[in-house]
């Protein structure tokens, strides 16, 4: 019985060395493409030519164009803003809807 239990043991030891092990090879290779991932994209953003400035209109804020730009860039990389408007007027039932739908997840309800 004891042969058993210390082969059933040693079996255990084995899977968990083994699965440690595959589990570190994946670590790696992961490591290994997000770095060759990044090595690229900055490989492509000095590659990249020069951004013209977006048309701006009286009512938006340069700020906002900044923040935007900056957010495009972060997640898409190289790209230009065309255009940027204001938000449509809703109807007054599509502006109930709206905000019935977003006030319904409201914790502070009484």
């Amino acid at each position: 019985m004891t042969d058993l239990i210390i082969k059933s043991l040693g079996m255990y030891g084995l899977t968990v060395v083994i699965s440690m092990l595959a589990a570190l090879l994946i670590k790696l290779i992961v490591v290994f493409i997000a770095k060759s991932e990044v090595s690229r994209k900055q490989a492509k953003v000095k590659a990249t030519t020069k951004v013209e400035a977006p048309v701006l209109s009286g009512e938006v804020d340069p700020r906002h164009v900044a923040a935007i730009s900056a957010a495009v860039f972060a997640v898409l990389g190289g790209h230009r803003i065309v255009h940027i408007a204001g938000g449509r007027n809703l109807p007054a039932w599509a502006a109930e809807g709206k905000r019935a739908i977003q006030t319904s997840h409201d914790v502070r309800r009484h």
